[in-house]
């Protein structure tokens, strides 16, 4: 027995369930491996038809050249970055990271890439322990919130410039739900303890203004703005209450954005990094 459908009742029952197909799934159902996977789409998908890139801000200069190696294709990255009295330079080779240590300042190479940007912290995740807490809105656009442990070897871009092994990094990551970028970025470093209680740093790093690079996919983020939560006591009707107060500590801003320039190779060369 067969059931006559309308022509344009069955065309009109294929394009809703393509729609549904293809749209994320709602935050009931989401996950933080689907989170994860759509970051890692997004990122692939805003990266198309970029052979090398340059940002400068006014923190200083991020190059990424394509390079492929034994059928993996990433990114080489040289970053340079600009502090009162501190110059740093960071290189990924796509096999070691080359720095200079700011305190014996030698050239120093270690194995992978031990930092990563907020674009790409997808990386990080798909080898951390990753929890999906839920939604909150933040600046106006709804955030898929996760909880991360077990990340602390790929310490975020621009939070920790030197971790140290005994470190425990704890992370909360804002995703947004519908461009699948970063708006928020949450790190609790545990250093030690004092008097029986943990000691650590709590670091909030937010990054706004998000425009599309003319001619490409690419969503850069305009304005970081780096922020250390603090606790202040105050005596209230004889009561010490602890109120967290954000202090502004860092503020980046994107001065420009060049695609496609030809960098040379030399630059990403770690052995021509000079102490």
């Amino acid at each position: 027995m067969f059931v006559k459908v309308a022509k344009g009742s069955l065309i009109l029952g294929l394009a809703l369930a393509l729609i549904m197909a293809l749209a994320p799934p709602a935050p009931a159902q989401m996950t933080a491996e689907m989170v994860v996977e759509h970051m890692r789409m997004a990122y692939e998908e805003q990266m198309e038809g970029i052979d090398d890139l340059t940002i400068t801000t006014n923190m200083g200069v991020t190059y990424q050249k394509r390079a492929e190696v034994n059928g993996r294709t990433f990114y080489k990255i040289r970053k340079e970055t600009k502090g009162i009295g501190i110059r740093r330079t960071v290189i990924y080779d796509g096999e070691y990271t080359w720095s200079v240590d700011l305190l014996s300042g030698e050239v120093k190479k270690e194995e992978g890439q031990t930092e990563i940007s907020p674009a790409e912290i997808w990386r990080g995740l798909e080898r951390a322990d990753v929890k999906f807490i839920g939604t909150e809105t933040l600046s106006g656009s709804e955030a898929y919130v996760l909880s991360v442990t077990g990340m602390t070897e790929m310490v975020m871009e621009g939070m920790v410039q030197e971790p140290e092994p005994l470190h425990t990094a704890l992370y909360r990551v804002w995703v947004d739900a519908q461009r699948w970028v970063v708006l928020k970025i949450g790190m609790l470093i545990i250093r030690g303890s004092v008097g029986g209680l943990q000691a650590g740093t709590n670091v909030e790093i937010y990054l706004k203004d998000y425009r599309k690079v003319d001619g490409y996919n690419l969503l850069a983020p305009y304005k970081m703005e780096k922020y250390m939560r603090t606790p202040r006591l105050t005596l209230n009707k004889e009561k010490m209450e602890v109120a967290w107060a954000a202090i502004p500590i860092e503020s980046g801003d994107i001065i420009d954005v060049k695609v496609n320039t030809g960098l040379e190779d030399d630059l990403f060369d770690g052995n021509k990094l000079l102490p």
